[in-house]
């Protein structure tokens, strides 16, 4: 009951009033039980969990108040697909278009699995048939593909996400979560709480604000992987396109890059121990690893040779570069965290040009005897030029940073000259 209730409130507080306390009514917990169990019990009956099929609804019909009442926000109960956090209060839709139901795909699974088939001679014909009928159905209703449990490569099948777009849906649940944490202090209150309520449902909106961000990571280094028989028609593996990869890098800068401080106001630093440093520039460090590891890269080059629509590392490291390299703004705080950010960059791109393990001796993986390293070295020297540029227009303790960011640079570039 904690569960579905943190869950509820986080994610479609801003949508349903009934959510805006920490009691719910008995109404309101026997609906959240209701979708719970709903899950369970398709697991009992044989379905295993299906994480693609909410990628099957498209990002803006989970504002569409008539159609997402009508569909519901996913095709199965068995996705983690939890509640719309995309839908937005000015939508005013319904707690229909709200809670997860039973869909399309567990009632075509259903169908599937226990239909008999009496015209059938024995267990092959009948799996022949049944694998005609999957064919079939599929061509006509692509929106009943089975994701999976979520556990391969492909973004599209991912645990706790909306829609067609991760991106788009991340910037709405983000929308959200502003307005929860606005509210936080008077949604938890509760007589006699020592602001534990509190506590525990920012920890709670903090994990919310993750899981979109690595929603929308899950894009970059990637594909799609439909599983297929060799009588259906249509690739296996493809391609994220480029414009949505590229997405990636924007999202990133907008909503990490740019320290979240909406987080951590001051209306509730006076309650709680908040630790804004230490999270933001955590989950900064975290996003900046994996940008600039040399598995990363290594993929993105090699993805690169052959598309068809090729995001080769160059343009890559040249999209990433504004999104941290820039001009400070008045204010102080956030140019705290963009020097912080700086410095954990050019420690990252020291370690990809000149790796420990290679200094000590050890054998070259596959992504470092590529053209990673090249790209990571004239990346450095892009950020050099950068820096020069930004320097005069700097004062104080920003300039004197910049300064000691080229010095470090120049390390770097020296350390590579002499350890070819």
């Amino acid at each position: 009951m904690k569960l579905v209730h943190n869950w509820y409130m986080v994610q479609a507080g801003p949508l349903d009033k009934r959510a805006q306390k920490m009691q719910f009514d008995d109404e309101l917990m026997g609906q959240l039980i209701r979708f719970v169990s709903s899950h369970e019990l398709g697991h009992t009956l044989g379905l295993r969990h299906n994480m693609g099929a909410s990628s099957q609804t498209p990002v803006e019909k989970l504002r569409d108040k008539a159609w997402v009442e009508k569909n519901g926000h996913t095709v199965s109960i068995m996705d983690y697909a939890r509640f719309n956090y995309v839908a937005q209060p000015e939508d005013n839709i319904s707690p229909k278009g709200i809670y997860a139901r039973i869909g399309a795909y567990d009632k075509w699974a259903i169908n599937w699995g226990y239909r008999y088939f009496d015209a059938e001679k024995d267990e092959y014909a009948e799996e022949q048939l049944l694998s005609k009928i999957t064919t079939d159905t599929l061509t006509k209703n692509p929106r009943l593909w089975f994701g999976g449990e979520g556990k391969d490569e492909d973004p599209r099948s991912q645990s706790e996400d909306l829609g067609d777009d991760a991106i788009a849906a991340s910037d709405y649940g983000i929308k959200n979560l502003k307005r929860v944490v606005a509210h936080l202090n008077q949604w938890t209150y509760e007589p006699g709480d020592q602001y534990n309520n509190l506590e525990e449902l920012h920890k709670e909106v903090v994990k919310q604000y993750s899981r979109y961000l690595y929603h929308v990571m899950k894009n970059i280094g990637n594909r799609y992987v439909t599983k297929r028989s060799v009588d259906e028609k249509g690739v296996v593996y493809a391609e994220v396109p480029k414009a949505k990869v590229k997405s990636v890098v924007g999202y990133v800068g907008r909503q990490v890059f740019e320290a979240p401080l909406w987080m951590y106001p001051a209306e509730i630093a006076k309650y709680i121990d908040l630790k804004p440093m230490e999270q933001i520039s955590d989950q900064q460090s975290q996003m900046l690893n994996m940008f600039l590891s040399a598995g990363m890269l290594y993929n993105l080059s090699q993805k690169a040779l052959t598309s068809t629509d090729p995001y080769p590392v160059s343009e890559f490291l040249n999209d990433l570069l504004p999104t941290v390299w820039k001009k400070t703004s008045p204010d102080v705080q956030q140019n705290t965290y963009l020097r912080s950010l700086q410095r954990s960059y050019i420690e990252k791109l020291g370690m990809l040009i000149n790796p420990k393990d290679v200094a000590d001796g050890k054998m070259m993986s596959s992504a470092q005897r590529s053209d990673v390293r090249l790209e990571a070295i004239a990346h450095i020297k892009a950020i050099r030029k950068k820096v020069e540029a930004l320097i005069p227009l700097t004062s104080e303790i920003d300039q004197l940073h910049l300064n000691d960011i080229r010095i470090e640079i120049d390390k770097i570039l020296k350390k590579t000259i002499l350890n070819p």
